[in-house]
């Protein structure tokens, strides 16, 4: 399984494509775990073999209980070393017996990822039970699974029951900051989508904004953030994303995808996707105002590919080779005139956009620091300002890092990153 982090890859066909089996609505709410037998009775027979993916948490226990009382279970369980490791390997190794009918994952993004890649590899239905406030991947048919080798995305099957039970997540504000910082980086993704649909020739189109806007402010507006209003954010989220899948994508989640690995690659263990993408969203929705603020009399340089993939390398221990096939497949220099010109057109519109996610994010920056029981204080010395400079310069390079920064990176606009970047030691 080969390191997967370019735009010019496609995403990997573990062992099929996109599941077009029955989809049943979700189920959503405090104590609807209940409901869950009755519902799984519309996808199989009751008395059929369910293969269960979880880990040995009490709410895995509880789910467990609930599935066996209609159904046999075959167990496939995670533990605290398959989680060290990724999930990579032990997904590889999921065994189905001939006689399962249907795949239950119950856990984090992480285990519904790899019941994905389990119900892709053996065509079956899949049903995912959200067990943590901070992920919002539960609906969409790619597989992310982590490795010694990297990180590999894979084209699996979207769930065909989703079940999102509010009182079983837990009371941790860890993973509550987590998710409020999902909801609110998600802003910058539909600004991303918004440019992308505007050079796109679709001006008009603010569908994913303003839905994710009104899932922010939601949150942003409570007296107190509790794990279940984090939760139920993060459902409907996971739900929109099943529909359109670019809200999960963006700047932000390519910036963040380079800091985890830049960490896992100093040995360090990354915080939540949530939390990493809430740390750059801020000052990426800035550089995208100072990238506008330039147009239309922006000066034009090539990318430097030899320093980006001396970066890549170095920082991340990214093959050279891989990042010469990605970066062939992804440039569009022939285009660029007529997206700048776009850009330019709508500058005064996207300057207003820009301000407005700002002055949201620097109050949801403050209310999600406040969420933790220290204050933030860890998050003192996270990323440091060549960070910052290594997830920004090398975000396009990640698949789905959003029309905004890619038009940056062509633009040469990015190179200034780089070239401070690599002059700082590893």
């Amino acid at each position: 399984m080969k390191e997967n982090y370019y735009d010019g890859e496609s995403a990997e066909t573990a062992f099929g494509t996109e599941s077009r089996l029955k989809t049943l609505p979700d189920l959503a709410g405090m104590g609807v775990l209940k409901d869950l037998p009755q519902a799984l009775g519309a996808l199989v027979p009751e008395g059929s073999k369910a293969l269960f993916i979880a880990g040995e948490g009490k709410s895995e226990q509880i789910v467990r209980e609930v599935v066996a009382r209609k159904y046999r279970i075959s167990a496939a369980i995670v533990s605290d070393e398959d989680r060290a490791g990724g999930l990579k390997s032990f997904a590889a190794s999921i065994k189905a017996d001939e006689d399962v009918k249907l795949v239950v994952a119950a856990g984090d993004g992480r285990i519904a990822d790899a019941g994905k890649f389990a119900a892709a590899r053996y065509r079956l239905p899949l049903c995912v039970v959200a067990l943590s406030q901070a992920d919002i991947n539960y609906h969409t048919f790619v597989s992310v699974l982590v490795g010694a080798d990297g990180t590999s995305k894979y084209r699996a099957v979207k769930p065909s029951l989703a079940v999102f039970d509010y009182s079983l997540y837990p009371d941790s504000d860890v993973l509550t900051a987590a998710g409020f910082g999902a909801a609110c980086a998600r802003l910058t993704a539909a600004f991303d989508l918004y440019v992308y649909r505007l050079l796109d020739g679709d001006g008009n189109e603010n569908s994913a904004f303003c839905d994710t806007a009104k899932i922010a402010a939601k949150l942003l507006s409570s007296d107190k953030i509790t794990a279940a209003e984090a939760g139920e954010s993060a459902a409907k989220l996971s739900a929109a994303a099943g529909s359109d899948p670019s809200i999960l994508s963006g700047g932000t989640s390519g910036a963040a995808e380079i800091l985890e690995a830049l960490k896992r690659k100093g040995g360090k263990t990354p915080k939540f996707r949530g939390e990493n993408e809430m740390l750059l969203a801020l000052p990426l929705i800035r550089s995208y105002a100072a990238f506008f603020a330039l147009l239309p009399a922006l000066p034009v340089a090539v990318p430097d590919e030899n320093l980006r993939a001396e970066l890549l390398a170095k920082k991340l221990g990214i093959s050279p080779f891989a990042t010469v096939r990605g970066n062939a497949a992804r440039n569009d220099f022939g285009d660029l005139g007529r997206k700048i010109y776009v850009l330019s057109e709508y500058r005064r519109d996207l300057a207003v956009r820009c301000v407005g996610i700002e002055k949201t994010l620097v109050f949801a920056a403050k209310r999600m620091k406040r969420l933790y029981k220290d204050k933030g204080y860890s998050y003192n010395n996270y990323v440091t300002a060549n960070d910052l400079r290594i997830c920004f310069a090398l975000a396009p390079d990640v698949r789905g890092a959003g029309a905004t920064l890619k038009i940056m990176r062509q633009a040469g606009y990015l190179e200034k990153l780089a070239s401070d970047a690599a002059k700082i030691p590893a």
